[in-house]
C-alpha cells in the first residue's frame, strides 16, 4: 500500500465516525526481496510483502485499538479495516455491560478481589494525572493532528478535563 492508498482507506474510515470519536491510524509495511545462500550457493530466492493497518479508536475516555493484516487489495482492505473498526466500536458498550455486572453483583455483596482493584485504581490514577498534565495522549493528538483542520487538541483537552460522561 502506498501513500495515496493509506489516505483514501483512513479518509473512508473518518467518514464513518460519528459524535466524540477520533480515529488514529498507523500503517507498518515490509516489502523485501532477499537471498539465502549456502556455501556461496543460492539456496532461496524470495520476497516478502507484509502490511498491518493499526487503528485507536478514542471516545472521550476510552480508548481502544486494534490491528488488522491487510491483503493488498483496496476494496477488499477497507471492508476488513471498516470491521476492525466497528468491534472496536463496540467495546465501550461491551466494558459498560461488565461495569454494570459488577455493580449488580456488589449489591449483592460480591466484590472484586483487592489486587484487581487496586491495579485498576493505580492505572486510572496514572491516567487521570497524565491527562490533566497534557499527558501522552493528549501530546500525541497535539502532535498528529497539527495539520488537520480542525482544533483537535483544545477538543481533546477539554474532553480530559472534563467530568468522565457515558
Amino acid at each position: 500500500m502506498n501513500q495515496q492508498g493509506f489516505f483514501e482507506l483512513t479518509t473512508a474510515l473518518a467518514a464513518t465516525l460519528s459524535g466524540t470519536e477520533i480515529l488514529f491510524a498507523g500503517l507498518g509495511v515490509e516489502d523485501s526481496t532477499f537471498v539465502r545462500l549456502n556455501q556461496n550457493r543460492v539456496r532461496q530466492a524470495g520476497s516478502v510483502f507484509s502490511a498491518e493497518l493499526e487503528l485507536r479508536l478514542i471516545d472521550r475516555e476510552r480508548q481502544v485499538e486494534g490491528v488488522v493484516r491487510l491483503s493488498g487489495d483496496p476494496g477488499r482492505d477497507l471492508k476488513l479495516a471498516e470491521a476492525l473498526l466497528q468491534r472496536l466500536a463496540q467495546y465501550p458498550s461491551t466494558l459498560d455491560g461488565e461495569l454494570e455486572r459488577i455493580r449488580d453483583a456488589r449489591q449483592k455483596g460480591l466484590v472484586p478481589p483487592a489486587f484487581l482493584i487496586d491495579k485498576a485504581l493505580t492505572q486510572i490514577t496514572q491516567s487521570a494525572k497524565g491527562a490533566r498534565e497534557g499527558g501522552s495522549l493528549l501530546e500525541m493528538v497535539r502532535t498528529k493532528t497539527k495539520d488537520i483542520p480542525g482544533d483537535w487538541a483544545a477538543r481533546a483537552d477539554s474532553n480530559s478535563r472534563g467530568p468522565a460522561r457515558r
